[in-house]
């Protein structure tokens, strides 16, 4: 995993996460399952972004459009790599936030809680351009914290007597 300044992207491998910080007589100790990585710090968003691959899963901060990652989406746009799965509470707004990837067709999955202030990504998602996954706020925030603490599945009453509960798929 790889944390750029708002932007977590998600590998198949997490292997490092720090489980707990403890401070014993002035001294901090971390428990963690791997060994610990060196912060990296990058001259430009596009340097930041420049090993993202196409078809890669991105986490993608903020709360509607604040504290999100503008620069690095910016970025994102001057690489036009593409086909990517996001995962974000929302989808930004036609010409701002996560709506500038839409509107590149850079964005092939969305994994969100709240997606109604985008007229590009009701059109992608009609036309069957786009897949979306919509998953409630509370279950998304469980799902990122249970994926970086190496958790692979979790329990939540929320699908119960659903179309996912039956094995069917709200996904299109």
């Amino acid at each position: 995993m790889a944390l750029l300044r708002g932007i977590l992207r998600l590998s198949s491998h997490t292997n490092h996460v720090t489980r707990i910080a403890q401070v014993n007589q002035g001294s901090l100790y971390f428990l963690s399952t791997s060994v610990r990585h060196d912060a990296r710090f990058c001259e430009s968003a596009l340097e930041a972004v420049k090993d993202i691959t196409p078809g890669s899963k991105l986490l993608v901060g903020g709360f509607g459009l604040c504290g999100i990652p503008e620069n690095l989406i910016g970025a994102l746009l001057k690489t036009k790599v593409d086909n990517l799965t996001v995962v974000s509470n929302n989808a930004g707004v036609d010409n701002f936030g996560l709506g500038l990837l839409l509107n590149q067709k850079q964005i092939k999955r969305m994994i969100s809680s709240y997606v109604g202030e985008n007229a590009e990504f009701e059109r992608q998602y009609l036309s069957g351009e786009l897949e979306v996954e919509l998953t409630p706020q509370g279950t998304l925030a469980e799902r990122c914290r249970a994926g970086g603490a190496g958790i692979p599945a979790f329990y939540t009453p929320t699908g119960y007597g659903t179309l996912v509960h039956e094995g069917g798929s709200p996904i299109k």
